[in-house]
């Protein structure tokens, strides 16, 4: 699914629709966040990137790091024909900040933290207006007040990039307590999976 998804995006991104492919793209990445798929991350970031070299070069370059990055992770290289048409999408982006500021951008990308990551990733909307705690809803305050010390914890954690197995080490606690307390926070903060739930912790300063 998340490898449609990025098929989709690209498709829309062919016919310009700049914002159905955002969509898609950020759709994707979740789904491959969820599964800890590096590859899956660095092909939606990829397209992310693509969209966001439509005004936003600054953040198509750190994207397009961030995404270079998951792929050496992965050991899965762009094949000639990908990292063509991934040049060609980034052109203009190299054309705006210049070489050396573009390399500079790619290069502390690729030093980022997965859940920093992914942030980056979703916290700008698909019109490209910033989710950052001024700008998001007064209804996503809310929320937080009902958390548990616990379920606050468990969210930091999450937003770091850790796996279940990892937060249990880390809190002395189960895994299959950790999965119940993610249970019960994501009802609290209307997240669906993990990229949701760290969205939530960078608009909320909670990462």
């Amino acid at each position: 699914m998340a490898l449609a998804l990025v098929g989709l995006g690209q498709v829309s991104l062919d016919e310009e629709d700049l914002a159905g492919a955002s969509a898609l793209f950020a759709q994707s990445l979740s789904l491959s966040h969820e599964l800890g798929d590096r590859h899956g991350l660095a092909r939606a970031l990829e397209g992310m990137a693509a969209v966001a070299a439509h005004g936003e070069p600054e953040r198509a370059a750190q994207l397009a790091g961030a995404a270079a990055a998951s792929r050496s992770a992965a050991a899965a290289p762009l094949s000639p024909t990908e990292g063509k048409l991934l040049d060609q999408r980034l052109g203009p982006v190299r054309a705006a900040l210049g070489h050396q500021r573009s390399r500079d951008l790619v290069a502390e990308a690729k030093a980022m933290p997965l859940g920093e990551v992914v942030r980056l990733a979703l916290t700008t909307g698909i019109h490209g207006s910033s989710l950052d705690a001024e700008s998001a809803p007064a209804a996503h305050a809310q929320p937080i007040l009902a958390l548990t010390k616990r379920e606050t914890e468990v969210l930091e954690l999450i937003s770091s990039g850790k796996s279940n197995t990892e937060i249990a080490g880390e809190l002395v606690l189960s895994v299959r307590t950790v999965e119940r307390h993610i249970t019960n926070l994501y009802a609290k903060i209307g997240a669906r999976n993990k990229a949701d739930a760290t969205a939530f912790a960078f608009r909320h300063h909670l990462s």
